[in-house]
């Protein structure tokens, strides 16, 4: 879910005030309720999500540090 608010958080522009844009809300909210977490969990998810991105503003820095172990290779000696 963190990751899914990241990536909605994203597609926001930048002179919007909102962390995520309504539309995205509306598909996050369709998701929470889907993964039955309460407005507590939610709003705690955002807010992990929200300090996350500070340290990575880039999103695919982002993705990197939560799927980039999967795309290692191991060394060819």
């Amino acid at each position: 879910m963190k990751t899914a608010v990241m990536v909605a958080s994203a597609s926001r522009h930048q002179q919007d005030d909102e962390f995520i844009c309504e539309q995205e809300r509306e598909i996050l909210t369709r998701l929470a309720t889907g993964l039955e977490l309460s407005p507590d969990q939610l709003q705690t998810i955002e807010s992990e999500a929200a300090d996350e991105i500070k340290e990575h503003p880039n999103l695919w820095q982002v993705l990197f540090s939560l799927f980039g172990n999967r795309f290692d290779f191991p060394v060819l000696g």
